[in-house]
Order: structure tokens, then C-alpha cells, then sequence
């Protein structure tokens, strides 16, 4: 998903890349929790006609459920900031706050479309500074990263 706050005239601003989700915590919460509740029914039901065995194997099942949805709404709450400024353009990549942020100068970046390796990996947005290259948006789809090209692209002319 691609977040645009641009001023016009001026252009300075902020993109924000996320990653698309289908569901937010809550509802994965209350998804799991309902998976959990008829686990743990049929686990009693299960031990109350002495298949006791299968209650520690169904609190197992219910914990690598929880683990596994956690692991991926944690990696898809990532995001990638890139802020406009008059003299630089910053990215910052974080989840809950930036854990590594990169300043290029504003005048010497140019973006760049990486193709692809392989007919069915997707191609790769990169800014770059000198020598120094840093590739955005990873977690895009398609449809973004042409949108985010775009963007770029207008966003880095050279007259400003």
C-alpha cells in the first residue's frame, strides 16, 4: 500500500510503503481464539473418554497457531518511510518506530527499476546516491511498485 503526502509546488513530502494485510490484529485475535475454543472442546472430549493424550498435544497446537499468526502480522507491520525534503531524501524502515534510516543528498538521487532476475520474480525499485543503493518497497505488489515508480520518478526530476 502506497501512502502519498506531497506538497505540489514545493515537492517536499512523505511516501509511506506497508505491506497489504487482509487482517488486523483483533480479528486474527478473535479467529484464533474461536480455533482454540473448538481444540480445546474436542480435547475435552476427547480425554473425557480416556484419550488424555491428546490434551497436551491440542495446548501445543493452539500455541503454534498463536506463534505463527504473531510471527506474520509482526512482519506485515513493517514499514518504509521516504520523506522529501528540499535538500535530502530520507528512508526509514521500521515496525513500530525507525530501526535504520538513510539520507541520501536530494540533487545527486535518481531512482532506478531493477529487472528481474527470473519471468516470475518481481522487479526491484532502488534509489540510489553516488554509490550507494538502497531498494524500497520489497513487500509491494505489482500494482504499487508501478505506482511507486511513477512517484519516484516524478519526485526526483532534476529542476526544482
Amino acid at each position: 500500500m502506497v501512502e502519498v503526502s506531497i506538497s505540489s509546488n514545493a515537492q517536499i513530502g512523505h511516501i509511506v510503503l506497508r505491506p497489504n494485510q487482509s487482517a488486523n490484529w483483533q480479528t486474527v485475535l478473535l479467529i484464533v481464539s474461536l480455533i482454540s475454543f473448538v481444540i480445546f472442546c474436542i480435547a475435552l472430549y476427547m480425554a473425557s473418554i480416556g484419550a488424555w493424550l491428546v490434551l497436551p498435544f491440542s495446548g501445543l497446537e493452539i500455541f503454534v497457531l498463536v506463534l505463527a499468526n504473531y510471527y506474520f502480522l509482526r512482519r506485515n507491520a513493517r514499514q518504509e518511510v521516504i520523506d522529501f525534503s528540499a535538500d535530502s531524501v530520507t528512508i526509514e524502515r521500521g515496525i513500530k518506530r525507525p530501526t535504520q534510516t538513510i539520507r541520501f543528498q536530494r540533487y545527486w538521487t535518481r531512482s532506478k527499476t531493477i529487472p528481474p532476475t527470473h519471468p516470475r520474480y518481481p522487479k526491484k525499485i532502488a534509489l540510489y546516491c553516488k554509490n550507494q543503493q538502497v531498494i524500497v518497497g520489497n513487500f509491494l505488489n505489482e500494482e504499487d511498485r508501478e505506482a511507486l515508480a511513477e512517484l519516484l520518478k516524478d519526485m526526483l526530476k532534476t529542476p526544482r
